[in-house]
Order: structure tokens, then C-alpha cells, then sequence
């Protein structure tokens, strides 16, 4: 019995002796008085060792403070068993000394007991005290989580912050009671109410999952905006995960979002680290740091954040930041996969594919793509569609195929619709259906997915039953698809420019999309280029450079036959093709074709396809320079040149001179050379 209820005690005692003297006469009045004041006489000594017991634990809590523990020892055990019931803070005060060791030796056993006398007498912090001593199995306590429960259900009761805490905890998890979300969020609140920053934090996350409490996100950031300082890292990570996930919404930069995942992966939380990384991975989130990227990744990796290895074992793959290693990326992706990373198993399906880090395995990779798909990834489900599509790993099922794609688009993977698209157009799965596949191709095409870009292009370039001919339309497809990386499109691109087709007929743009799908080697793009070199579209004539172009669009899938074909290369080598084709242009006509009349010079005269002659490369370059041609300054130079020196005729300088003089007058620098020298008019002498 503690000072506060002596007091009371004898307060009562005084007031029962008035009134029982008051209403009692004779003899019995003797009798209450005697009883009275035998009342009163307990009362007031009880007060007074009360206040002595108060005393020596005011005692012992100031040597404690000095550090004088084995005095603040024994006046704590002299308070706790004064007579008659000792002090209920003194006996909790013991059963924390005996488990810290203050003033004697640590002893849980001894501490449960001396936690469970206070908990007698009601003392909130013994009772949460024997709540832990229960879930724990310490000192003489049996584990247990109902009675641990209990026990904290009592100190919550008389308002513990901690305890109260804890009971949500427990409603929340089903630990020693069955889980109760009403009743988790009714206790966090309570303990809000103290002031207990981790049960705020807890509440603010009921709030923003809906627990036990209709979602409120305005409620959850509230708090979280509260918590950002004396939350700890877990309120700046939420609230910088709830700006990172609503800045699109908002049309808001993730700047805020980024900072608070900095903060708070700088005081070490591990998910933090896996944002901040993300974050500065990808450039739609703000500026790129693919160093910055990396380290964080790392800390959150090393920390067992299967997103972060997954991430980590990307960049070890492709070689962002690091240089490329196949043996940490085969680590960090089956660490992440073995943690059940949907997207690193669809990581290691699509390695497993293409032989990547492990042998090429069409039916492990199915596997993989089955276990991702199951686990929620749509772009794995759009995978073992594709797989089924084409008997990758599994037997061929159209079908099947058709309804994987449907399940892809369905969980949110909207490239699938250029999937559906491909199978209502095809037939493939389903019944052809044309007007259903231009949907689709539509819905996937606004969404950014460039093979349905490009497509529809294609489409409106031609003319299909239902579908009227737009090539305007058509252009406007295929520069989206273009400017979005697709080489066919921009090969297609291309020629719509050099021929007019959607658009005003224009060279110069018809040239830098050719070159553009020709750095891919997208064969119509080469077949266009070389049409371009061939013509002087665009560029300078190059009938060397055209016909490179078209030996590569042959051995091209939409490469053109025209003007060399697959089969032509097959049966001759590449520079023997070129003279026959540059033959067969000039045929009798060489002066109505000088660019290649230039080039079937060169031909003769490095030997290239045809025997090495100078006296044929001569002819041909005279041809060339006899006119007014773009390469009548060089051919008149070549001449120049082998009269001089008698390549392939007799030395004449009064030849050479006089062609020279016109190269020279054309600008050539060489001629000009010759002729200062002096030398041909000296041996002319």
C-alpha cells in the first residue's frame, strides 16, 4: 500500500469514528468509539511507514542517479519490505535492478518475482514488465503468448503508452489473441494520444492501408509529416513513398520523394536505400547518377532487399556504372529470385531464353516465366503466352496463348494488346478478325509500345479489307514509332519521303532517316540509302557506297531484291557483283551514267572484281571528264595523272597538263600542285 492510499485510508477511518459516534448511543456507542480509534491508530501508523517506505525509495532513486548502486540496492530493498506492505515502486525498481545487475548481480528469475509483486498491487510498468517476461519465456515465467496478452492488456488498461503499443501489435499480428484490426487501430490511437512516436507511425499506417479504419491518405501523410523528424527513418521513407507513388497524379516532380528516401536511407533503412537507387537508376524520376544508383542498391542488396538485387544484378548484367560480370549477376539475381522476386525470375526465364549466364534452355526459361506469372508478374504471364504461342518450353497451344495475353492485359500489362492484336490479325488463337486487331493495336500503339506504332503504319500504308488506305495517318504512326528507336519505321519512313507517299516528297529527310534505320540494319532503310547514294538524293553520288547499301539490304529479311538479290550473292562475290552491276549500268552509255563510269574506273584500277587494267580505268575516266559532272574534276585528275606517269598509255605531258589545268580550274589542289611545280612544262621543253 503506497502513501496516497494510507492517507486515504485514514481520511476514511476519521470520517467512519464521526459518524458511528454520532449515530450510536449507550453502550455500543463505547464499543465504536474503541473500534474507531483502534481504526484510527492503524490508519496513521500504516500512513506514517508509508511515507518512511516513500522516503527510503526517494532515497535510493537519488543514489541510483549518483551511481551508487549498492546503496541505492539496499535502501530499494528496505523500502520494498517495509512493514506492513512495502512499496509497489520499490518492488518494480528491484526486479529492474535484478535484471540489469544494478547494485548486485543480474538475475531474471529474481527480477520476474520481484515484477509480479508490484504487478499485485497494480503497478502498470510491472504488469507490461511480466507482459514481455511471458512472450519471452524469461526468468521463472513459461512462455506465453496468451498470458503475455493479458498481462499487457492490464498495463494498457492503466494507460501504459508501451503496453498499449504492444496490445495493437498484438490485434494487428494475432499474437495471443485473435488478430482484430478495429481493435489494433482503437489501441494505436490510445497510445497516439501519449505521445508514443511508434504507435503514431502505426496509425498512420492503418490510415493508409485502410486497417481497421476506412484509408484516409490526408490522415496518413498528417502523421507521417509529423513523424519526419522524431519518427525515425520509416516516416520519411512512407511519406517519400507516398510522393513518389502519387507525383504522377499530381503532376509533381519526384524531387520530395527522392530527398525523404536520401534522409532515410542515410540512417540506414534498407528499403529507403532500394528507392534512392531506383530513383537516381531511372531518368523519368529525375537526374540520373548510375554511381549514386549502385551504392545504394548495394547497401539495400547486402541488406537481403530482393528489388535491390534484382536491380543490382541488372546493372552487373549490362554493365551500368560497373563493369560487365556474369558471375554477380547470376548472384544477385538468384539471391533475388530465391526470396520469390517475381521480376528476377522473369529475369533469369528471359537468360535462360536466350543463353544468357546459363545455357540456352527454352524449357527451364518456361519454367521461370510460369513461377513469375504465378507470383503476379503480368509480363511473364504475357511470356508464357508467347511460349505457348510458338512451343518454346512447352507444347504449341494457340489457344492457350491467346488467353495468356488476354490474363497480361487483364493484370495491367498493356503491350499485350499489340499481342492480341498480332493474334486477332493472324488468326492465331482465335478467329481472324481485322477490325479487333486494329483496336487492339490502337489501344497498345497510344500506350507507347512501338511494334504496335509501327504496325498500324503499315497497315494504313496498304489496303485491307475494312480498313481504308491513310497514309498520312500511316506517317504520323510511323514517326512516333521511329522517333521511339523502331528500325523498320524509320526504314519506312524512308521511303514514304523519297517518294512522296504521306508527305511532301523530300531527300534531304529521306536520306537521314535512311541512314538512321541503316545504323540498325533495317533492310529497306539500306535498299532506300543506296537509292539515295545511287541518285545524288540527298547526298553526293556514291555508287561504291550504293551498291555496299544494297548487298546489305539483300541479306536482309525486308531487305529488297532489286537490284541484288540473295540468290546473286550466293553465286558470286561481293566485288565481282559490283563490276557487273556497274557494267550492265553503263553498258554502251558510259558518259549518260558518270558516277558509275567513275566507279567502274576504280574497279580497273585496284583490281576490284575484274582484273586490274589501267588502261580500261583510263577509258572510263576519261568519259568522266570530258564532261561537266560532279566527278569530272576527279576523274580529269586520274587523267592527269596517268599521263604523267604513263599508266596504261604512252607518258604525254602536253595530256597531262591539259588535264590538270582543268581539274585545277575546278579547284583541285593536286593539279594545281603538278602545274606550280613547273615540272611538265620543263620535260615538254
Amino acid at each position: 500500500m503506497d502513501t496516497k492510499s494510507t492517507g486515504i485510508f485514514t481520511v476514511v477511518a476519521v470520517i467512519l469514528e464521526y459518524v458511528l459516534i454520532k449515530m450510536t448511543r449507550g453502550a455500543l456507542k463505547k464499543i465504536c468509539i474503541i473500534v474507531a480509534s483502534l481504526i484510527l491508530v492503524v490508519s496513521i501508523i500504516l500512513f506514517v511507514q508509508s511515507i518512511r517506505a516513500s522516503k527510503l525509495y526517494q532515497n535510493a532513486l537519488e543514489n541510483y542517479e549518483k551511481g551508487e548502486y549498492t546503496q541505492a540496492m539496499m535502501l530499494m530493498e528496505k523500502s520494498a519490505n517495509s512493514l506492513p506492505f512495502g512499496n509497489t515502486n520499490a518492488k518494480y525498481m528491484l526486479g529492474v535492478f535484478y535484471e540489469e545487475g544494478v547494485g548486485v548481480r543480474d538475475d531474471v528469475r529474481e527480477a520476474s518475482i520481484w515484477f509480479a509483486r508490484a504487478a499485485e498491487k497494480g503497478n502498470a510498468a510491472a504488469l507490461y514488465k511480466l507482459g514481455e517476461y511471458y512472450e519471452y519465456g524469461l526468468g521463472s515465467m513459461e512462455q506465453s503468448m496468451a498470458k503475455a496478452f493479458d498481462y499487457y492488456l492490464k498495463a494498457a488498461d492503466a494507460r501504459h503508452t508501451d503496453a498499449q503499443l504492444r496490445v495493437g501489435l498484438c490485434y494487428l499480428n494475432g499474437e495471443g489473441v485473435t488478430d482484430n484490426a478495429a481493435q489494433a487501430f482503437y489501441w494505436f490511437d490510445k497510445a497516439s494520444e501519449m505521445g508514443s512516436i511508434p504507435a503514431m507511425y502505426q496509425l498512420a499506417l492503418c490510415y493508409k492501408n485502410g486497417i481497421g479504419t476506412a484509408m484516409n491518405d490526408n490522415a496518413a501523410m498528417d502523421l507521417f509529416e509529423q513523424l519526419t523528424v522524431d519518427g525515425g527513418s520509416d516516416a520519411r521513407y512512407e511519406l517519400g513513398l507516398y510522393y513518389f507513388k502519387t507525383a504522377s497524379i499530381n503532376e509533381i516532380d519526384y524531387s520530395k520523394a527522392r530527398n525523404l528516401f536520401i534522409s532515410a536511407a542515410d540512417d540506414g533503412n534498407l528499403d529507403a536505400n532500394y528507392y534512392a537507387g531506383f530513383c537516381y537508376r531511372y531518368p523519368e524520376y529525375g537526374e540520373t547518377d548510375f554511381s549514386r544508383a549502385f551504392q545504394y542498391f548495394k547497401n539495400a542488396a547486402d541488406g537481403g532487399v530482393s528489388e535491390a538485387q534484382y536491380e543490382l544484378g541488372l546493372m552487373y548484367l549490362f554493365g551500368f556504372e560497373v563493369e560487365i560480370d556474369e558471375d554477380c549477376a547470376k548472384y544477385y539475381l538468384l539471391e533475388a529470385a530465391n526470396q520469390d522476386s517475381a521480376n528476377a525470375i522473369n529475369r533469369l526465364g528471359l537468360c535462360y531464353y536466350s543463353g544468357v549466364l546459363f545455357n540456352e534452355d527454352k524449357y527451364t526459361a518456361h519454367e521461370c516465366f510460369e513461377k513469375a506469372s504465378a507470383l503476379g508478374l503480368a509480363v511473364a504471364t504475357r511470356n508464357v503466352g508467347f511460349d505457348y504461342e510458338n512451343g518454346y518450353g512447352v507444347d504449341q497451344d494457340e489457344k492457350t496463348a491467346f488467353l495468356k495475353y488476354q490474363n497480361a492485359v487483364n493484370d495491367g500489362w498493356l503491350d499485350s494488346h499489340y499481342d492480341l492484336g498480332r493474334c486477332y490479325w493472324n488468326g492465331i488463337g482465335t478467329n481472324a478478325d481485322f477490325i479487333r486487331a486494329m483496336e487492339e493495336y490502337t489501344i497498345a500503339a497510344n500506350g507507347d509500345n512501338v511494334d504496335a506504332q509501327k504496325e498500324l503504319g503499315f497497315i494504313y500504308l496498304s489496303n485491307y479489307s475494312g480498313i481504308e488506305e491513310d497514309h498520312e495517318t500511316a506517317v504520323q504512326w510511323l514517326m512516333l514509332a521511329a522517333n521511339n528507336g523502331n528500325a523498320e519505321a524509320m526504314g519506312k519512313l524512308a521511303e514514304c519521303y523519297f517518294y512522296g507517299t504521306g508527305v511532301i516528297e523530300n531527300n534531304e529527310i529521306s536520306f537521314e532517316w535512311a541512314e538512321k534505320a541503316s545504323a540498325h540494319n533495317d533492310g529497306l532503310g539500306l535498299s532506300i540509302l543506296g537509292d539515295c547514294y545511287r541518285y545524288g538524293y540527298g547526298t553526293n553520288v556514291d555508287y561504291i557506297t550504293a551498291f555496299d547499301c544494297y548487298y546489305k539490304s539483300a541479306q536482309r529479311e525486308n531487305g529488297r531484291s532489286y537490284p541484288i538479290s540473295k540468290k546473286s550473292i550466293e553465286n558470286g562475290s561481293k566485288d565481282e557483283l559490283m563490276f557487273e552491276w556497274l557494267m550492265n549500268i553503263v553498258s554502251d552509255y558510259p558518259s549518260l551514267y558518270p558516277g558509275a563510269s567513275f566507279a567502274l574506273a576504280l574497279c580497273y584500277e585496284n583490281g576490284t572484281g575484274v582484273t586490274q587494267d589501267f588502261s580500261n580505268a583510263l577509258k572510263y575516266y576519261l568519259y568522266v571528264a570530258d564532261g561537266w559532272y560532279k566527278f569530272s574534276t576527279d576523274a580529269a585528275q586520274k587523267a592527269g595523272i596517268y599521263y604523267y606517269y604513263g599508266y596504261g598509255v604512252d607518258v604525254n605531258y602536253l595530256e597531262a597538263a591539259r588535264w590538270f589545268s582543268k581539274a585545277a580550274t575546278a579547284g583541285d589542289e593536286l593539279s594545281q600542285q603538278y602545274i606550280d611545280s613547273g615540272l611538265i612544262y620543263i620535260e615538254v621543253g
